[in-house]
């Protein structure tokens, strides 16, 4: 009982998984931290959802030292199949992603981008911040 007790009580740590809407928009926020197993994750659940546009947002995956090319370039991969366009907030990340599959449909964040149309998925995976998040979202 002590166990059925604290799962009712649970709520995860805010930007873990969690799914919301905002202004017309569904958007995926993983930004708490990132993983590969994670973002493979993301990758999934993005496939399986009816939107026609989805766009990913990452900062890239820290902390995997001499792993770093090999995991991005495979994230990369797996993710040109699933969205229309990735936004990177680090540029040392974004060839990662032009390489591997994206090409010029990876930017950077910096270099201006056209906001997302209403009724589309944003995933957002890593520690990106709100602000560009909100910089993607159609304007209020």
């Amino acid at each position: 009982t002590d166990i059925a007790s604290a799962l009712r009580n649970f709520k995860p740590i805010t930007g873990t998984f969690e799914v919301k809407t905002i202004r017309g928009i569904t958007v995926l926020d993983d930004t708490y931290n990132s993983s590969p197993d994670s973002f493979r994750a993301a990758i999934s659940w993005a496939k399986a959802q009816p939107h026609r546009e989805k766009v990913l947002l990452i900062d890239g995956i820290i902390e995997l030292g001499s792993s770093e090319a090999a995991v991005h370039a495979e994230l990369a991969m797996k993710a040109s199949t699933v969205f229309s366009r990735a936004v990177i907030g680090n540029a040392r990340f974004l060839h990662y992603f032009q390489e591997n599959g994206f090409g010029e449909r990876a930017t950077l964040l910096s270099s201006g981008h056209a906001r997302i149309n209403a009724g589309s998925l944003l995933v957002c995976v890593g520690r990106v911040p709100k602000t560009a998040i909100d910089e993607l979202l159609p304007s209020p």
